[in-house]
């Protein structure tokens, strides 16, 4: 991995060496990619607006004035793109089943019976989640998953610092009530 800095690697890019700019990726696929589908909820539609933000990012690099860190402003395009994929798709579903956990394999490592516990979790997570609204997602996603302050997530989508702390706080709290009903939901159908 470049130990480079984020603000390094930009400085070698915008002097001519393109191609460091992999490095950016590769630094911040993974936080584009779940940013991407908490708002989108769809494996494909999440790997299409991340590739769309850094190829984005990449060709407006020389806008960037550095008042933020280059992963906040990065993640503000990645926010937009999905919010804009969202309101352009016609095919976009609310919905996702409770099996479907495409994509959330890849953060489970382990013994057999601990992934499987895992994937159960995520399972019920991710319904969960589809049960809130996409701003709610994205804030649990930013703070939680991808270890962002709430200066930082008001950054990226434009919320004020109060509403960011109220959001993440409200969303904590229909997460939890979300997974209350999904779980007793499921208690009662294997009583």
């Amino acid at each position: 991995m470049d130990q480079r800095t984020d603000e390094e690697i930009i400085s070698f890019v915008l002097n001519g060496h393109v191609q460091d700019f992999r490095h950016i990726v590769r630094r911040h696929q993974l936080m584009a990619y779940r940013t991407a589908y908490s708002v989108t909820r769809n494996h494909e539609d999440a790997q299409e607006v991340a590739q769309d933000a850094f190829m984005k990012a990449f060709s407006s690099l020389h806008t960037f004035q550095g008042r933020s860190r280059f992963s906040t402003w990065l993640f503000r395009i990645v926010y937009h793109k999905a919010l804009n994929h969202l309101e352009g798709s016609k095919s976009y579903k609310k919905h996702v089943g409770l099996d479907d956990t495409t994509g959330m394999d890849q953060y489970f490592t382990g013994d057999s019976f601990q992934t499987l516990v895992g994937k159960d979790q995520a399972r019920y997570i991710g319904k969960a989640l589809d049960l809130l609204s996409a701003g709610d997602r994205v804030a649990l996603s930013l703070y939680y998953l991808d270890g962002q302050s709430q200066q930082e997530i008001s950054t990226i989508t434009g919320w004020s610092p109060a509403s960011t702390k109220l959001r993440i706080h409200r969303a904590r709290a229909r997460l939890n009530q979300a997974l209350h009903k999904i779980l007793d939901t499921e208690k009662d159908n294997l009583l």
